[in-house]
């Protein structure tokens, strides 16, 4: 907040967001802090760039939040075995214990 109202900002900067080559840069910028608190916006640093997409903080978040399985749950195991059985692997039968953990004997 106090950063923000003195003038300071940041955000991320994607380059060429619909490839495999895209790039995330942390653009800082200082100074310029209008009297409404945008002062943090990057919109206006990289206006005259060709294949750039701004993205600030919370569309990042709501995007990599959306759809995914946690690696290792039931779910994904469920979704891997399905997709090694449409390859023709040879995949074990899933149970009532598949994705539990194996507990430590004593």
């Amino acid at each position: 907040g106090a950063a923000k109202r003195a003038g300071f900002g940041a955000g991320l900067l994607e380059d060429d967001p619909d490839t495999k080559n895209k790039k995330v840069y942390l653009v800082l910028t200082v100074g310029g802090s209008a009297p409404d608190g945008s002062g943090g916006d990057i919109t206006d640093v990289v206006k005259g760039m060709d294949n750039v997409d701004v993205m600030d903080v919370a569309r990042r978040n709501q995007k990599s939040g959306r759809g995914d399985i946690k690696k290792g749950s039931k779910a994904w195991i469920m979704k891997k075995k399905d997709q090694m059985e449409r390859k023709g692997k040879v995949v074990k039968a899933s149970s009532k214990y598949t994705g539990r953990k194996r507990r430590p004997a004593f």
